[in-house]
């Protein structure tokens, strides 16, 4: 907003400034426009005594109206006395812009360097977010290698178990059938052997 007042104040200035003619003016703030250098009178008139100069763009405070040609005013010293109505301005002149303008870009600049610096922090972070969580993949890719490794280990081990207990239950089943086979051909002969001793 305030940029763009400074626009269109400079825009003002762009074309010739305005006298200000009004028959009451007290206490109105006005500006001095971008001469090198105005006379300033004890009245309203080149006859009058010269009080000094005021330097363009000076802030001045209006009193009384428009006599001659001239305008009565209060300078920035507190002097009391009149200039050339047509050098003063309702607007700042371009000293005063220009001043205000390149107040607001060393605002500007000082804003830009601390978003950069704060730019700078938060890459920062982002590469120290980046490192640690490529150290937690390489953890995770480990960890998970590792429990594809037990995992197999665990199946191996399971199988091992399963294939020693068929082994064992075929051990078992073999010895009973073969207990079954030649037990009761042993006590066949043990009868035979009894009823030939009867």
């Amino acid at each position: 907003m305030k940029l763009l007042r400074l626009f269109l104040s400079l825009m003002i200035l762009s074309v010739p400034f305005a006298s200000v003619a009004q028959q009451q003016n007290d206490g109105k703030t006005a500006y001095i426009s971008d001469e090198l250098f105005i006379y300033f009178h004890s009245g309203p008139g080149t006859q009058y005594r010269i009080l000094g100069s005021m330097d363009a763009g000076e802030e001045v405070t209006l009193i009384g109206g428009v006599q001659n040609g001239y305008q009565q005013l209060v300078d920035s010293k507190n002097r009391n006395g009149w200039v050339d109505a047509k050098y003063v301005s309702n607007s700042p002149g371009l000293k005063v812009v220009v001043s205000e303008l390149n107040g607001d870009l060393a605002e500007q600049v000082s804003t830009n360097n601390t978003l950069e610096s704060q730019l700078s922090e938060a890459n920062g972070k982002i590469n120290e977010l980046q490192t640690s969580f490529n150290q937690l993949q390489k953890q995770h890719d480990v960890v998970t290698q590792q429990y594809q490794t037990a995992a197999e280990a665990l199946d191996n081990k399971e199988l091992n178990i399963m294939l020693t207990w068929f082994i064992y239950g075929g051990g078992v089943m073999a010895i009973g059938i073969i207990m079954g086979l030649i037990i009761p051909r042993f006590a066949a002969r043990r009868r035979s052997n009894y009823s030939s001793w009867g």
